[in-house]
């Protein structure tokens, strides 16, 4: 690696070598766990987010013309792959939980905390991530910090936080309120706080490109498939495998039957469903239909 002091030297230097290999761009491809971190942050998980990554980014700045992030979607605890990770929501584990000890998020995690995450990780200066161990450790973390902003934030103080989080608020309730998919129920839940509890699901919604009004939404929830065996006067409920439940599935009744991609006539109903019909024509199956397992 060639390192340069200057930008606009790198800048130069970089765009001359781009030309005379006839190339256009110069990428960094990085997954967001493998930033580093700086000595006493180490909690066993890199992020774009922390001190470290900035500087990160700062330097490339100077060198490469793009920079691909990513996946950042959320992972399960039993799967780190990022390529498993969710489409629309991001992952917890990106959040710097350093900055939450600082005073700008109004010290909504405890500096003790932070270290005591940081002592934890068994991969300490090992120069590799400790998933298992952070999932654990973050999620508490963030529990931590979610605790002290309700009790500081309930009503007494008016912090910069505050006001933004207000802000959020007063931006994107109306749009719940103005979704109608013209089933009362399904709007109610979406205006509820079932919408915002784990124990329902996990909700995602669907804006429109202005972030003006709700085009959809859905609630998803794991479950599983049993097979049924009954034996004499006993039922026995016998697991076949891993399922996902949509607990609730809607559009805007102003966009129900209204093509999305003309050429293609594909509804915004459809929307949510084109990817996996897409994606079963063209990839190989790594699972089986119930009915074919039962007809087999």
């Amino acid at each position: 690696m060639v390192c340069l002091t200057s930008n606009k030297i790198d800048t130069k230097l970089v765009s001359e070598a781009l030309k005379a290999l006839g190339k256009d761009n110069f990428a960094l491809i990085i997954h967001g766990s493998s930033f580093p971190s700086k000595d006493g942050e180490d909690t066993g998980f890199g992020t774009f987010n922390s001190a470290a990554g900035r500087d990160v980014i700062d330097y490339a700045h100077g060198i490469f013309n793009a920079l691909q992030l990513g996946p950042a979607g959320k992972t399960k605890s039993s799967d780190s792959s990022p390529y498993c990770g969710t489409i629309f929501s991001g992952n917890p584990l990106f959040i710097d939980l350093k900055q939450l000890t600082e005073k700008k998020w109004d010290n909504i995690l405890s500096q003790e905390t932070f270290e005591k995450v940081v002592a934890g990780n068994p991969n300490q200066n090992k120069g590799k991530t400790a998933y298992s161990y952070i999932m654990k450790a973050q999620n508490e973390a963030l529990k931590e910090a979610w605790a002290n902003f309700k009790e500081i934030h309930g009503g007494i103080f008016g912090s910069s936080l505050k006001k933004e989080f207000d802000k959020f608020k007063k931006e994107y309730i109306p749009l719940v309120k103005n979704f109608d998919c013209g089933n009362v129920v399904i709007n109610n839940f979406l205006n509820s706080e079932n919408a915002l509890d784990f124990n329902q699901g996990i909700t995602y919604v669907l804006l429109s490109d202005d972030k003006d009004f709700i085009i959809g939404y859905f609630n998803i929830s794991v479950g599983r498939i049993d097979q049924i065996e009954k034996v004499m006067d006993h039922t026995y409920y016998i697991p076949m495998g891993g399922a996902i439940n949509i607990n609730y599935l809607a559009v805007d009744k102003r966009l129900q039957h209204t093509l999305l991609v003309p050429e293609a006539k594909i509804y915004y109903g459809d929307y949510m469903s084109t990817f996996v019909q897409d994606s079963d024509k063209n990839c190989k199956k790594l699972y089986k239909w119930v009915d074919d397992i039962l007809e087999g």
